[in-house]
């Protein structure tokens, strides 16, 4: 599709047992023209199990499948970012951006202009998709109030919302990994040898050291990816609200 970046790795990460929702998502990428890699991630003796069987099963249709993970650790954490190494470590190799991906997700037509620009700005990473559910407060203090005000204003009228990477404010607590563009730049920037140690989340990680390596934190609005939430594995989440008001909308 016309405006996807080709120099782009895009990624998925998803737990094994996860077959239907993983392959939502996949429909999803596909549908604007992306194909996925599967970073394939065990993070249970049960997902252990079937590990070897789904990563046959998708190779068998044609996608690259990364395995990792560590069954004693559980959801969330080290294996989160256990999913996330390899394919990091795989644009590097490649000299590719990287369109990190979890697997429940939903796809605007607003995605393809969106990567295209975020793959253009080489000291940025860009959030496609961030928790909107939060309360006006926080919201506000994110992407800076005069933007919140109005993206509120046009979901209340359905007026159209100018499209655009704004710069997120406050840094904290975007808690959001479900969609990042990472330039090949920006990649290389990032101390990406942590990951080998660290037990954060990789979008917790991933906000941190940006941050810290001068790089800028950016989000496409109105959001051009949407969190389904499915918790296929896992329990039901402390925080119900994660979800984008914006996505959707209508942009101009």
């Amino acid at each position: 599709m016309a405006g996807v970046p080709l120099d782009l790795v895009v990624s998925v990460m998803s737990a094994a047992e996860r077959r239907d929702t993983r392959e939502a998502t996949i429909q999803e990428l596909e549908r604007i023209g992306l194909k996925p890699i599967i970073s394939l991630n065990a993070p249970t003796p049960e997902n252990a199990d079937i590990l070897d069987e789904e990563a046959e099963r998708l190779r068998a249709r044609g996608y690259q499948v990364l395995t990792n993970g560590n069954p004693d650790k559980g959801y969330g954490g080290k294996n989160n970012i256990l999913g996330a190494r390899a394919p990091v470590r795989l644009a590097l190799e490649q000299g590719k951006h990287l369109f990190y991906c979890e697997d429940d997700i939903q796809t605007s037509d607003l995605l393809p202009w969106a990567l295209e620009e975020a793959a253009s700005i080489p000291d940025a990473v860009t959030w496609m998709y961030a928790h909107d559910g939060r309360g006006d407060k926080m919201l506000g203090a994110r992407y800076g109030l005069h933007v919140w005000r109005k993206l509120k204003r046009c979901l209340e009228w359905g007026d159209e919302f100018p499209r655009g990477l704004y710069r997120i404010r406050d840094h904290r607590n975007i808690n959001s990994g479900q969609a990042i563009l990472f330039p090949i730049d920006a990649l290389r920037r990032l101390p990406v040898e942590e990951l080998d140690v660290s037990a954060s989340a990789f979008d917790m990680w991933t906000q941190d050291r940006v941050n810290k390596v001068g790089l800028s934190l950016l989000v496409a609005l109105p959001h051009p990816v949407q969190h389904t939430h499915d918790r296929t594995g896992r329990s039901m989440s402390r925080n119900p609200n994660k979800s984008s008001q914006s996505f959707g909308m209508s942009w101009r």
